[in-house]
């Protein structure tokens, strides 16, 4: 079981425009109107979690593009993609602190920072061993 992670949503056009620049390499929804931003950096031992949808039965999201840019600032994206079970993996990430962006069309976007320790980590102690994200469906604009 996860905990609740926080979102504040980016609905005005400089923030808007803030997040699209910081993400400005990550894939793109063709109707990608509102991006939701992680409240706070997210420690986690591995990135892989489950991407759900937030409204009624929180149903698993199949094909929801998740991505990951770093370890600390430089440019590599990597992605992958949720599967059947609306859970995703990606694999031999190495301790450090990424942008994270999970895409989908129909939904608003998650934006937010990463923050991957090992096992041997000190301090790492209750950190989140995945991430559970909720989106939202986009609203007719």
């Amino acid at each position: 079981m996860g905990t609740t992670i926080f979102l504040d949503t980016l609905t005005t056009a400089p923030a808007l425009q803030d997040a699209r620049d910081e993400y400005a390499r990550f894939t793109k929804a063709l109707n990608e109107h509102t991006v939701n931003r992680l409240a706070t950096p997210v420690a986690v031992r591995s990135v892989c979690g489950l991407v759900t949808h937030e409204e009624g039965d929180q149903a698993p999201l199949i094909d929801v593009i998740v991505e990951i840019k770093g370890p600390d600032g430089k440019p590599k994206i990597r992605r992958t993609r949720t599967d059947s079970r609306g859970q995703f993996r990606i694999k031999n990430v190495p301790v450090g602190t990424y942008k994270l962006k999970t895409t989908m069309d129909g939904f608003q976007s998650v934006v937010g920072t990463i923050i991957v320790f090992n096992r041997e980590t000190k301090n790492c102690k209750g950190k989140r061993a995945r991430l559970e994200l909720r989106l939202k469906p986009e609203g007719p604009f």
